[in-house]
């Protein structure tokens, strides 16, 4: 097993935590809802939870529905003032993933579904104009 040497300096580098595309995304997204807040890379974890009915077969459960979200996310979550999640975005449309990815998709949107959260699928052909990005993310 790899032990680290504690002493001097560890070898981490700071990285980008968005590529070109998130940054022009978020970009967009913030210009057309300045009303509302947008949050970049959000694990489903921190948006969902699992709603149990109070048996104690269901709150066992609950950790195995937790595994279903687990090291899953969303590309952005766009949020009301008060932080409750009004939307999703997610930069690739389904049929763009590869299979692995797909299945790993399904179980995102199941689970979105399940939390009647909108999720908008953002292709690079989607429209730039702040009213057309509103009406896609805000509807009505």
């Amino acid at each position: 097993m790899f032990t680290p040497e504690w002493r001097g300096p560890w070898p981490f580098e700071c990285k980008r935590i968005l590529s070109e595309d998130q940054v022009e995304v978020l970009t967009l997204l913030q210009a057309a809802l300045p009303d509302m807040m947008v949050f970049p890379g959000v694990a489903l974890p921190r948006m969902l939870y699992v709603r149990v009915e109070g048996t104690a077969k269901a709150i066992r459960a609950r950790s195995t529905w937790r595994y279903v979200i687990t090291e899953k996310s969303v590309d952005f979550v766009v949020c009301n003032r008060n932080a409750a999640v009004v939307a999703v975005v997610d930069l690739k449309a389904p049929q763009e993933l590869r299979t692995v990815s797909r299945k790993r998709q399904c179980e995102k949107e199941r689970a979105l579904e399940g939390a009647r959260v909108k999720v908008v699928h953002w292709s690079s052909v989607q429209a730039r104009d702040a009213s057309s990005i509103r009406q896609m993310v805000l509807g009505g």
